[in-house]
């Protein structure tokens, strides 16, 4: 039994014009907030800082 921790977040993506947050919400929560899922861009095309970026959106939200 082993573990595997990718090299980012799973609500981090990478796209042409730098990283991206995004994480689905819940089914039960879609009515209240209006959406499917949040999705921001974080500014940085750096992988350190848009990991940082990522969490403290991913704890403030959650």
């Amino acid at each position: 039994m082993g573990f595997s921790f990718s090299a980012q977040p799973a609500f981090l993506y990478q796209s042409s014009s730098g990283y991206i947050f995004s994480l689905r919400i819940p089914k039960d929560l879609k009515a209240l907030v209006g959406k499917t899922e949040f999705r921001y861009s974080l500014r940085t095309g750096a992988l350190r800082a848009a990991r940082f970026r990522a969490r403290s959106i991913a704890s403030f939200i959650q």
